[in-house]
């Protein structure tokens, strides 16, 4: 069974930005700390709810507002099996007024939106408070191999 040259170009093609995507994503997991944005700030305030947002289970979420930051941070805690619960997660200890440093990525698609949904760690002083999922380094992986066959099917069943 061959494919045509047409569909075998649409194929490699998708093959081949599914496996730079899924290697980016896999370093954005391997991140060091110091390898983040970070910014400190006093909290201003720590909720399950911010304005309409979430659109999904609100329990698994915790939205977090510092002065010196424009938008709030969105925060997933979710911990029930299935979930990509966060290493760490003590952000219901946080009280108004705590000093806290975020350690955040921020891209272009981020940027434009009315949350930052990427802090990656949080420390109050010398404390963390919040450290996100490792389990997202096993779905870089996965979506890794998972590009990596989609390349090696296309080329074994590539036009003769």
């Amino acid at each position: 069974m061959t494919i045509s040259k047409q569909r075998f170009t649409k194929f490699l093609l998708i093959s081949v930005v599914l496996l730079f995507v899924s290697i980016y994503y896999l370093t954005t997991t391997y991140k060091l700390k110091r390898e983040f944005h970070n910014i400190t700030g006093s909290v201003e305030w720590v909720s399950m709810k911010y304005g309409d947002l979430p659109q999904r289970d609100f329990s698994k979420y915790r939205y977090l507002k510092i002065d010196n930051f424009s938008r709030p941070f969105e925060l997933f805690v979710g911990k029930e099996g299935g979930d990509f619960s966060p290493a760490l997660d003590k952000i219901d200890s946080l009280k108004s007024g705590d000093e806290i440093t975020i350690y955040y990525d921020e891209n272009f698609r981020t940027a434009l939106e009315p949350v930052n949904r990427l802090p990656y760690f949080i420390d109050r002083g010398a404390n963390p408070v919040f450290i996100f999922s490792p389990s997202q380094r096993h779905l870089a992986w996965i979506m890794v191999g998972l590009s990596i066959a989609c390349l090696t099917l296309v080329i074994v069943f590539r036009p003769r």
